[in-house]
């Protein structure tokens, strides 16, 4: 298998592409998990041939050579949906995942084994969980924010933002000015009290490690944010993408999901849209977004209709690079 690979997890499968950032073919057929759903995608930090991937109904799968072959790994226990998942950025074999009803179980040994982390379930205001029948509320968002103490963030679709700081014996609530239906997560790399987080009502900054929070507008013209990409090199360029309307818009009308990127300079104060080389409208939801590890200037969008767009330049301009797949809904870099 050739280096320098994006995985693409789609509505109907997982594809491999090149990232020189040319043109791929729409033809292009998926490597595995055909016909199901696939996201997120993630790799291990210890061994970058390991490869997670979450599949439809099927629970947690891995691959111990890059993507070649897969084997299921774990299913969450019954009466449960496993929604998301997350490995650790500096750990070994460490996963935490995301529940629903919500729940975060762990593993420290690649998935092999899993223990839940309990004290979510003794936070005062659980009883203000909720989604829209039948669903039910899940954990959406998971993050660590690597320092001393080192911090396990986790947002609740519908619920609020919790985070532990003692690798899960308790739990905290840090829902102080923050809209609850969260959906990403994000700490500033070299800043261990900046916290940002997307949500159905727009983004939201924390200098304080979610303490309080502040709804950020200055710039942004949509307010259904769902990707928050923060580059990991100085100057940390930010991107994130939002829609005009939640989800049941996207596949309406002339525009659709009405989807922009805007990009921030100033640590997500203010916010600028970017425009060259994209759609517009954009029908289908910016769903993904993905920054090269080794070279910053590069970027990945991936939207609900099917197309990633390359950006080599921070995201000045974009080209489309793919078209005609399923529904993008997650991005990973395989080194």
């Amino acid at each position: 298998m050739s280096e320098r690979q994006l995985l693409v997890g789609t509505e109907a499968g997982l594809y491999m592409f090149p990232t020189d950032g040319g043109v791929v073919p729409p033809s292009q057929v998926p490597i595995a998990f055909e016909k199901l759903d696939v996201d997120p995608v993630g790799l291990d930090a210890g061994t970058p041939t390991i490869l997670y991937a979450l599949v439809g109904q099927q629970g947690l799968w891995r691959s111990d050579d890059r993507g070649g072959r897969w084997t299921p790994l774990w299913e969450a226990p019954k009466g449960t949906k496993l929604y998301t998942f997350v490995a650790h950025p500096t750990k070994p074999g460490v996963l935490y995942a995301g529940l629903e009803p919500p729940a975060v179980w762990k593993s420290d040994n690649g998935g092999r084994t899993w223990r839940e982390l309990e004290a979510l379930q003794a936070v005062p205001d659980k009883g203000e969980w909720r989604f829209f029948h039948p669903r039910q509320a899940h954990v959406r968002a998971l993050a660590v924010r690597l320092g001393t103490p080192e911090i396990l963030y986790v947002g609740i679709e519908e619920g609020g933002v919790y985070a532990s700081d003692d690798e899960g014996k308790t739990f905290h609530s840090l829902n102080e000015g923050i809209y609850r239906d969260i959906h990403q997560i994000r700490p500033f790399p070299t800043e261990p009290d900046l916290l940002l987080a997307t949500t159905g009502d727009g983004l939201y900054r924390s200098t304080d490690r979610g303490g309080h929070w502040s709804h950020i507008q200055s710039g942004l013209t949509r307010s259904y944010t769902v990707p928050l990409l923060i580059e990991s090199a100085p100057p940390h360029t930010m991107l994130v993408a939002a829609a005009a309307a939640p989800p049941p818009s996207w596949d309406r009308g002339e525009r659709g999901a009405d989807a922009k990127i805007f990009r921030s300079r100033d640590r997500g104060l203010t916010w600028q849209e970017i425009t060259t080389g994209l759609s517009s409208p954009q029908k289908g939801m910016v769903y993904c977004l993905l920054a090269h590890p080794h070279h910053a200037s590069q970027l990945f969008a991936g939207t609900t209709d099917g197309k990633i767009y390359v950006s080599m330049d921070h995201g000045d301009h974009w080209n489309l690079s793919a078209s005609e797949l399923p529904e993008v809904y997650s991005l990973a870099w395989v080194p």
